[in-house]
């Protein structure tokens, strides 16, 4: 008799087992449109915050070309009001110019790409060689004073 009881128990316990453990189909298509709802609501806010991102950097940077292109205009006047400043500074302006320039269309490329995978390696370059030329042009002014 407790054979029977324990065969019995035993077989109870696998059959439940069995039957709890599998999921059906339906349970099964229904996780999976779980995950890939949450996953594209992740990937909308990753996007988003990306954008929100990308466009104060952009806002930021823009600003500091444009008073690099007006320094530029202003050491231009200078060159033309006296011909030793012209001689002597005439190839720094043009290298100044030339990297300003570089900067703006390297911007300019990344917008039109703005590859989020590639985000914060564009960042710190142009951060890094924004603040190169942000020394020469602070020690361009010093040479002038």
């Amino acid at each position: 008799m407790k054979k029977i009881f324990l065969i019995v128990a035993v077989a109870g316990i696998l059959t439940g087992s069995v039957f709890t453990a599998c999921n059906n189909p339906e349970r099964k298509v229904e996780n999976a449109a779980e995950n890939v709802v949450e996953a594209e609501k992740d990937l909308n806010e990753a996007q988003a915050k990306f954008n929100e991102e990308w466009e104060q950097f952009k806002l930021e940077y823009q600003n500091q070309i444009q008073l690099n292109e007006s320094d530029i205009a202003t050491y231009r006047e200078m060159e033309k009001a006296d011909p030793l400043y012209k001689k002597k500074y005439r190839d720094r302006i043009d290298e100044l110019e030339s990297r300003n320039l570089t900067l703006r269309e390297r911007m300019n490329q990344y917008d039109k790409e703005r590859r989020q995978e590639k985000w914060e390696e564009f960042k710190e370059e142009f951060k890094h060689d924004m603040n190169e030329l942000g020394t020469a042009f602070k020690d361009f002014a010093k040479d002038n004073k």
